[in-house]
C-alpha cells in the first residue's frame, strides 16, 4: 500500500475516533436530552441521504457515467462532512475536542 493511501485511511480512522470521543464525552448529556440529539441527527442524516439522490438526478440530466456519479457523490459529501463536526461542536460546547 502506498503512503498516500495509508494517510487517507488514517484520516478516516482519526475522524471516526474524534466523533466517537465527542459523543462519549457527552454521553450523560445525550441521555438526558434525547430530543436535542434527534434534532441534530435528523438534519445530518437527511443531508447524507439527499446528496446521493440529488447527484443521481444531476448525473441523469448530464448523462454521466457511474464512475462520475460516485466521484460527484463522494466529493459533495466529503466537502461537507466538516459541517457535521461543526454541528456537533456547537451542540456540545466545552468539550476538549474543539
Amino acid at each position: 500500500m502506498d503512503s498516500s493511501r495509508l494517510v487517507d485511511y488514517a484520516k478516516t480512522i482519526l475522524l471516526v475516533i474524534v466523533i466517537a470521543f465527542m459523543l462519549v464525552s457527552q454521553a450523560e448529556t445525550l441521555y438526558s436530552n434525547l430530543f436535542v440529539l434527534s434534532s441534530i441527527v435528523a438534519p445530518v442524516a437527511l443531508f447524507f441521504l439527499l446528496i446521493p439522490l440529488l447527484d443521481l438526478l444531476i448525473v441523469k440530466i448530464l448523462d454521466l457515467s457511474y464512475g462520475e456519479y460516485v466521484l460527484l457523490t463522494f466529493t459533495t459529501t466529503a466537502r461537507n462532512s466538516e459541517a457535521s463536526l461543526a454541528v456537533a461542536a456547537t451542540a456540545f460546547p466545552g468539550t476538549l475536542i474543539h
